[in-house]
């Protein structure tokens, strides 16, 4: 595997989860990404292209989930490349996909438009964190978009496996996404 020459690892942008998941929800917009399709388009339109993450059966604990070259193309590191939009795959890719769309530019913006960028796939430290909570919470936006969810939500009469199907995303997503879209409109009403 080829990785770039001086390449560095993202700095968090500082925003809360509801500001960084209308950026998700905002990119999806722009793309015309509707709930429960394929990434696998989205990730070659914007140069890059899917791979293996595993080592057998495991995830080394200094492997890099996503390595972004200098002319912005990357390779998005998954734990089943073969089967890239099965849910739990496309969540993983969404993520990969927000550090890309939020903290590339901060990269290019500290170190020059001539670095890479390298996002560990296990975070260790203070600012990795941040970075993986932001691109978390990017992922909850893009492919679950707040006004989508609570229609869908509605309609589904608050099933949260059929709503997970809808999106194509685990049923333990949507039971997450619940408590930030739904709970403060109960509190609301």
């Amino acid at each position: 595997m080829r990785f770039p020459r001086n390449a560095h690892e993202p700095s968090p942008l500082g925003f809360g989860s509801d500001e960084i998941r209308h950026i998700g929800e905002h990119f999806a917009n722009r793309r015309s990404i509707q709930p429960g399709a394929s990434l696998t388009a989205l990730v070659t339109e914007l140069g890059g292209r899917i791979g293996n993450l595993m080592n057998g059966d495991i995830v080394d604990s200094d492997a890099d989930s996503l390595i972004v070259y200098r002319d912005r193309s990357f390779l998005a590191r998954i734990k089943e490349p073969t089967d890239p939009d099965q849910p739990k795959m496309r969540f993983e890719l969404a993520i990969l996909i927000g550090h890309y769309v939020m903290h590339l530019h901060r990269v290019h913006a500290k170190y020059g438009l001539e670095c890479g960028m390298l996002v560990p796939f296990y975070a260790k430290t203070g600012p990795q964190l941040a970075c993986q909570r932001e691109a978390i919470d990017f992922a909850f936006g893009f492919l679950i978009p707040r006004d989508a969810f609570l229609a869908c939500w509605a309609a589904r009469h608050g099933s949260a496996a059929a709503v997970a199907g809808d999106f194509a995303v685990p049923q333990k997503y949507i039971e997450t996404i619940r408590s930030a879209y739904v709970e403060p409109r109960l509190k609301a009403a």
